[in-house]
């Protein structure tokens, strides 16, 4: 899935002390290292497509934290449990853990500065439900297939929302939601997986 909004982080340096200046090159470098890896490697990733478990946990990161490289994560999901009949719960649990690994691509671009989304309406008004109930909005972002999590994971990062906080209800959440895919697909409802396709 393309993850354009986690491009949208802008490094202003100017005014920023010292401390700040290295917190926000850091929190960029590590996204452009997950981003290049991501390009690097896509050959290395698409093999693992049909893998079993590492092969799902490795989607699935680089599926949260790409950014230009489609990757299938939930597909994988989907995939492994119904197709590859392995046990839902270990697909659920290591898709969730990859996904929380990625999503620290946007959690960073929030860390590493302003950003262009400051005036999207979808933006402010993630970014003000995070000011007051940041956990809550955290696992309903997560629980669901959702296309402006990026939003949620740079908002979170602006506020500096405690990063093992941020790691541990995203992953609650994503558990959530792959245990229902995992099991919808082992029931045999493998269309699933054409819905699934489009959300990478």
């Amino acid at each position: 899935m393309v993850r354009p909004l986690q491009w949208v982080a802008l490094v202003r340096l100017t005014g920023a002390t010292g401390r700040e200046r290295a917190q926000r090159i850091t929190a960029l470098a590590v996204v452009a290292i997950v981003i290049i890896a991501a390009i690097v490697f896509r050959n290395f990733l698409w093999a693992f497509r049909t893998a079993t478990y590492p092969g799902i946990f490795l989607l699935s990161l680089m599926g949260s934290a790409s950014i230009f490289v489609p990757v299938p994560g939930l597909a994988s999901v989907c995939a492994g449990a119904g197709v590859l009949a392995l046990n839902p719960w270990a697909v659920a649990a290591l898709a969730a853990a990859g996904e929380t690994l990625g999503e620290t691509t946007g959690y960073l671009a929030g860390v590493g500065g302003r950003t262009l989304l400051e005036k999207h309406p979808y933006y402010l008004r993630f970014y003000a439900w995070m000011r007051y109930k940041g956990g809550v909005v955290l696992f309903l972002a997560s629980a669901i297939p959702n296309p402006l999590f990026d939003m949620v994971g740079i908002a979170a990062g602006s506020l500096r929302y405690p990063l093992h906080l941020f790691y541990l209800i995203v992953f609650a959440g994503k558990l959530v939601k792959d245990l229902g895919i995992a099991f919808l697909c082992d029931l045999g409802l493998l269309a699933i997986l054409r819905w699934l396709g489009g959300l990478g």
